[in-house]
């Protein structure tokens, strides 16, 4: 199911482009195994999970993020390069455990998109009501932004969202990030309130108490509900995580 849903995606993002989906080749038996190759008039793309040893190409990813970039997809410690490398070590392993369905865009080798569901393993945040809310983030190297690739990733989301029975999908997003916004709203996502958050820590992390954070800043929440029937469950999680009276 999840293989003809991304084959169905990534085709018409082709097809939008005035290609032909003929090169087009989509592996993908469940989430934490995807891998799909296709052709645009510059080359070859590849939307791959993200596997053992993709350290490295995480931090190539990251030095095609300008500061204004990494303000806005804040998930790891740009500013220190030996807490980045854990932190990559950490998303590599949440990926291979299947915590975190995580993923890269390549084009020609170079991994210039990364984009991912935390928890989409299981959220232990969202489980406390019985619900399973991943969060997601997605990010571009400047270089490759207004050129739909943002959205695709955000679909493929929605199609792993689908696979893992998950009720919805969570996000925040800067006010100054307005590319992103229209992005999310084209995509079907909500605008439920604005929400404080922890900065370049594992946001789940913090609300378990795992970890501590030093940084915050306040974002916009939105949501894409998933399965309709538990829509009102799913606001009163995330109303209750933004602190609003009688939702805890």
């Amino acid at each position: 199911m999840l293989e003809q849903a991304l084959r169905q995606e990534i085709g018409a993002f082709i097809r939008r482009r005035g290609f032909t989906v003929d090169g087009l080749t989509v592996h993908a038996p469940d989430c934490w195994q995807v891998d799909a190759r296709f052709w645009l008039a510059d080359g070859r793309y590849r939307l791959r999970t993200l596997s053992v040893g993709d350290e490295a190409a995480l931090f190539t990813f990251g030095r095609q993020l300008s500061e204004h970039s990494r303000e806005l997809f804040d998930p790891y410690p740009w500013s220190d390069e030996a807490r980045c490398a854990q932190a990559f070590c950490a998303a590599v392993t949440h990926s291979v455990q299947r915590t975190d369905a995580s993923y890269l865009l390549e084009h020609e080798g170079n991994p210039f998109g990364h984009f991912f569901l935390w928890k989409a393993g299981g959220n232990p945040v969202s489980q406390r009501v019985g619900l399973e809310v991943p969060e997601l983030g997605v990010a571009l190297a400047d270089a490759y932004q207004g050129r739909g690739f943002g959205g695709l990733a955000v679909r493929v989301l929605q199609e792993v969202a689908r696979a893992v029975a998950a009720d919805a999908i969570a996000l925040t997003t800067a006010p100054a990030n307005d590319s992103g916004w229209r992005v999310y709203r084209h995509a079907g996502f909500e605008y439920v309130g604005m929400l404080r958050i922890p900065l370049g820590v594992d946001v789940t992390a913090v609300e378990l108490g795992e970890v501590m954070a030093t940084r915050f800043g306040t974002e916009r929440q939105m949501v894409w509900v998933a399965n309709p029937a538990r829509r009102e469950a799913v606001m009163r999680f995330l109303a209750a995580k933004r602190g609003e009276p009688g939702q805890r």
